[in-house]
């Protein structure tokens, strides 16, 4: 995975020289993530014992074009990981139950496609709609409670198959130089579980995302 990123970040830097006249913008960031874990299906559900938010990473690389006006188009390619403490009872086609307590942690790519609007030279929203698709997802560590006791659940999976993501965002990019600015994102996003397939159990999660990083916005 870190080949292919770096193998792309080189094309990009090589498709900003051919571009750069036609007000390409690039941009790398990095930032956190802040959200819940969302597990359901059509037979059986969740209920946390806490109310608390987990956290996680982001990672991206994007480019958008002027399409129109103050409409730019695009797309981002991105890693995130969010690690949400699973602690709380499934419950079971509403019969039976089990306790869970544990440590997940997803490791997920996505590819998406972005409009954006420009409000101005150094503000913009956007929203994203794309492809997930996990590199890993499993428990750190964990158990749950059964009959005969505690059994540990380290490398246990929830079904999370390819899925949609989305997001929507407003962000701030002010020049540092003449084509260099510094950028900060903050954006709503989404993991959702896919609930199509009848008695699979699915995690999914809405969080928080801030990021910053530089953009590239030859004038």
């Amino acid at each position: 995975m870190k080949k292919h990123l770096c193998s792309l970040a080189i094309l990009c830097l090589f498709t900003l020289q051919a571009f750069s006249q036609n007000q390409l913008n690039f941009s790398m960031k990095a930032g956190a993530l802040s959200g819940k874990p969302n597990i359901n299906s059509k037979e059986d559900s969740y209920h946390s014992a806490k109310k608390t938010r987990d956290g996680g990473s982001s990672f991206s690389m994007a480019f958008s074009l002027p399409i129109k006006n103050k409409f730019r188009l695009g797309a981002e390619l991105g890693i995130n990981t969010f690690n949400p403490t699973i602690d709380g009872t499934i419950i079971y086609g509403g019969e039976s139950s089990t306790y869970f307590s544990g440590r997940y942690s997803i490791n997920q790519a996505y590819l998406a496609i972005v409009p954006e609007y420009r409000i101005n030279n150094m503000l913009f929203v956007n929203a994203g709609l794309g492809f997930v698709n996990d590199i890993n997802s499993a428990f750190k560590s964990g158990y749950r409670v059964s009959a005969g006791g505690n059994e540990d659940i380290s490398g246990w999976e929830f079904d999370r198959a390819e899925a949609v993501g989305y997001f929507v965002g407003l962000g701030l990019c002010p020049n540092i130089t003449d084509n260099l600015s510094f950028l900060v994102e903050v954006r709503f996003m989404g993991s959702p579980a896919d609930i199509s397939k009848d008695f699979k159990l699915e995690m999914g999660y809405n969080a928080l995302n801030i990021n910053i990083g530089l953009m590239y916005k030859p004038k």
